[in-house]
């Protein structure tokens, strides 16, 4: 055995398989609650049918080296919310795990919502934890259905940070970052000149293929980012978007305590939320002489492609992620990059 979990649609021929595994999965939370009027165990084979008409909802089963081992329902609320229904494994495979990778698993497939939300049994720990060790935690919604059994709401937000366009009244504190913090780009008299250069000279559209992104960590003014992107590459055969992080600054209030290394990540996971642009090879400019950024985007996955006597300057070139790094370089040639 593999040991691999897949999720595999179902369909409404589907339908009695499905009922009789919700029967088996939910027996023994059945017979503790005698809830019959919401447990998924006690649904007819006619609700479990209608449920595939619904056009929001989504049902798979979930597969161990092609056995179906589980179920999971996900409904689409809106284009950022999804709602994770329905999970359960069969009693035979509970406690090893596949409930989390199949979690994940959802979690990736729906990789454009930034809001999860689900109901649980607050009265089972297992569960409970469950989902808090997945990263869910309690919105503070409560039913009680009978004495004994209350169902909790809970909630996750995959994205960390806001990212708001620069300067939305951050320019004067922006500005005292001149100094130390960005002694490794190539920023020369200001932040908002620099910003400025990408528009006036560059010759960047910005909101199109540039910009530039506070973020924010609640009300924590966290960092800033210049981004350009190459996404016109009809005079190449590169299908992919190239995502170019100019400069990224943190408020030296907060260095050194993970922002960075949090933020970059969510640029990279959730980049059609930020920017937008999909289907990205990310670039990294970055000073040879700033040891601080190279460690951070290297534990990020990114490699160094060009040196210094390659560029003409300071400046480095890493990509993410490396097996993109031939398809770049010919594109790179093409374009006189």
């Amino acid at each position: 055995m593999k040991d691999e979990l897949e999720l595999i649609k179902a369909t409404i021929d589907d339908s009695e398989k499905l009922h009789k595994m919700q029967i088996l999965g939910f027996k023994a939370l059945l017979e503790k609650y005698e809830d019959y009027e919401s447990n998924p165990g006690a649904e007819t084979l006619e609700k479990v049918r209608w449920r595939f008409s619904l056009g929001n909802a989504d049902q798979y089963f979930i597969c161990l080296d092609s056995e179906e081992i589980g179920y999971v329902r996900i409904y689409r609320i809106d284009e950022d919310t999804c709602r994770l229904s329905q999970i359960f494994i069969l009693p035979a495979f509970q406690g090893k795990g596949y409930a989390q990778k199949a979690i994940k698993q959802v979690e990736s497939l729906y990789f454009y919502a930034i809001n999860w939300n689900l109901d649980t049994i607050k009265q089972e720990p297992k569960l409970c934890h469950l989902y808090e060790k997945m990263g869910y935690r309690q919105s503070g919604f409560e039913n009680n259905l009978k004495v004994g059994m209350d169902i909790v709401e809970y909630a996750k937000k995959i994205m960390q940070f806001t990212w708001i366009d620069y300067p939305d009244n951050y320019e004067d504190e922006l500005e005292k970052w001149y100094g130390e913090s960005i002694q490794f780009t190539e920023i020369n008299n200001s932040i908002k000149n620099h910003h400025e250069w990408f528009i006036k000279v560059g010759g960047h559209s910005l909101g199109a293929d540039y910009f530039c992104k506070i973020i924010l960590d609640g009300s924590i003014l966290t960092a800033l980012c210049f981004i350009t992107i190459y996404e016109d590459n009809s005079k190449t055969k590169l299908t992919e978007n190239i995502i170019n992080i100019e400069a990224f600054i943190t408020n030296p209030v907060i260095r050194n305590q993970g922002y960075a290394t949090r933020a970059i990540t969510e640029l990279m996971q959730k980049a059609e939320k930020i920017i937008p642009s999909t289907n990205n090879i990310f670039i990294a400019q970055i000073h040879k002489d700033n040891i601080a950024s190279k460690k951070l985007f290297e534990n990020l996955g990114f490699h160094l492609i060009c040196t210094e006597e390659e560029m003409g300057n300071n400046m480095f070139d890493w990509i993410y992620p490396v097996e993109m790094t031939e398809k770049f370089m010919i594109f790179r040639k093409q374009v006189g990059w």
